[in-house]
């Protein structure tokens, strides 16, 4: 009930309610049963397509991710996939990705927008590719994505010494909501687009791929076992061939020919087994489950699990 407070006119649905608040997947079905719960007492009320909020009258706020297209006017998808345009004038420092609380115009009128944005509740991105500029003695960050139209002011730049067109990646300090410049700090210097990494780094900008993994999930990976039990069979002293290519990304794949007897063989397929060493809701696997996939690109890859994992423990390479 002190998210609804403290969020006034908030609906939203469960699923995205746990994401706002940060829960785990294992501890949604809590959350569900707690959100039936107040319901029934009357403290929230549901709404139209799933909706929960405070019964709070007119002014309740419509829930969504803003998209900045490059061409056209803002918006938001609502809870129920409808699409709201957004008064440009009204985004009150929210950028593409952000989520946002939105409030319908009174009057909806054709060309207009639908709606305009009341508050931030979660930033979509606390990193961004941009390029670096000194100008007038002041240091700034132009965002590589044309949909980010905040430009940052860097107050930091982490020791690195940039030149003018360099390519650096950049932590927020602080986006500065109500229309100052945003603040940064320079975390890492790419330099020249013409770098192998450019293109990799700039897909993952665009679609929120992770690039790093937190300490946790690190500390996860070091620390990662297999259970030894009746259930799993020591084959290591098969002579078992990996079958990915010389040049391949990930070595997960194998196979094993022996003879059980006389005019019986047995083919064994070999994968890579990794979920055996990812436990269920630690920090490895929620940003395991964030990343969905490894991503591969010509000359690069960015792996769902720390190296340690994915090209060690979770590997079948030639030995």
């Amino acid at each position: 009930m002190d998210y609804f407070k403290a969020h006034s006119g908030l609906r939203v649905k469960g699923k995205r309610l746990r994401s706002l608040m940060n829960i785990s997947q294992g501890n949604y079905p809590a959350l569900r049963d707690t959100l039936k719960n107040l319901h029934s007492s009357g403290e929230l009320k549901r709404y139209p397509g799933s909706l929960y909020g405070l019964p709070t009258g007119q002014d309740d706020f419509i829930i969504g991710v803003l998209k900045v297209p490059s061409r056209g006017a803002p918006y938001i998808l609502n809870e129920s996939g409808e699409r709201l345009s957004l008064d440009e004038k009204e985004l009150r420092g929210a950028i593409h990705d952000d989520t946002v609380a939105v409030t319908l115009y009174p009057q909806q009128r054709e060309g207009m927008p639908d709606a305009r944005v009341r508050k931030i509740l979660k930033r979509g991105r606390n990193r961004l590719l941009a390029t670096y500029q000194r100008v007038e003695d002041t240091d700034w960050a132009f965002p590589e994505l044309e949909q980010i139209k905040r430009d940052v002011i860097l107050s930091d730049l982490g020791g690195f010494q940039p030149r003018n067109g360099d390519v650096i990646e950049v932590e927020m300090i602080s986006w500065n909501d109500e229309g100052d410049t945003p603040e940064g700090r320079i975390r890492r210097l790419i330099g020249s687009r013409d770098t192998v990494e450019y293109d990799a780094l700039l897909i993952a900008d665009r679609i929120h791929i992770p690039i790093e993994f937190s300490p946790d999930a690190l500390a996860d990976a070091r620390a990662a076992t297999v259970d030894k039990g009746p259930k799993r069979e020591d084959l290591r002293d098969l002579e078992v061939l990996t079958i990915d290519p010389v040049d391949a990304k990930d070595f997960d794949d194998a196979v094993s020919l022996r003879e059980l007897r006389p005019g019986q063989w047995e083919l064994g397929v070999h994968i890579a087994d990794v979920a055996a060493y990812v436990r269920k809701d630690s920090s490895l696997d929620k940003e395991a489950l964030d990343r969905g996939t490894s991503v591969y690109f010509t000359r690069q890859v960015i792996p769902m699990l720390p190296e340690n994992l994915s090209n060690d423990l979770c590997s079948l390479p030639s030995r």
